[in-house]
């Protein structure tokens, strides 16, 4: 199937598509008082492609208010969704809050598993940099005898989370070697200067 872009006529319809979908549907404008099946379509499509500001009308009765109204919460859900990921992308990628997780109220099903997945991402990816930073924060202070762990919560690191472990377990070493090294040759000549 084409992208939208490259079909014939495709700037036109997309237009179309939101204009109608941006109206929403009002009740009885195709004369049956039901919803109107292309204003619908057109408000299906506007969410299939990412634009949460589509609803429809809450003054339908029956089923028609039912559709309206899950169409609705379906929406208001995925809005949810994008402001928390932003959110969370602020407080955790640009201002370091590292234990900031991820949370949308009263979900359940794969709502809830995308937010134990983001959360598990966030978990995994924090866990390094904490570990680094530990780490580097004892040597800093004169402690050579910490070492970052190569695994984390029982599962083995992997890629390039076990090399920067690897990288700094490695440059601890040699400082502790260095150290020792050192301190051995003092000893050393202060032995041969008592001679």
């Amino acid at each position: 199937m084409k992208p939208d872009s490259a079909r014939p006529g495709a700037a036109s319809r997309s237009a179309a598509i939101r204009k109608n979908a941006l109206k929403a549907l009002r009740p009885g404008e195709n004369g049956s008082g039901e919803l109107d099946k292309r204003r619908l379509l057109a408000a299906l499509t506007r969410l299939k492609k990412g634009y949460f500001d589509v609803r429809l009308p809450e003054d339908q009765v029956g089923l028609d208010g039912e559709i309206a109204d899950t169409f609705n919460d379906v929406v208001e859900l995925h809005q949810a969704m994008s402001r928390e990921l932003e959110r969370l992308s602020d407080a955790v990628g640009k201002q370091g809050r590292l234990t900031e997780r991820a949370s949308l109220v009263g979900v359940g099903g794969s709502w809830a598993a995308s937010m134990r997945c983001v959360n598990a991402l966030i978990g995994d990816l924090v866990h390094p940099i904490t570990e680094t930073a530990r780490v580097i924060g004892a040597v800093a202070k004169g402690d050579l005898s910490q070492n970052m762990a190569l695994e984390s919560d029982g599962r083995p690191l992997k890629g390039q989370f076990l090399s920067t472990a690897r990288t700094v377990n490695t440059m601890v070493d040699q400082l502790s070697w260095g150290s020792s090294a050192g301190r051995r040759g003092s000893r050393a000549g202060r032995a041969r200067g008592r001679t």
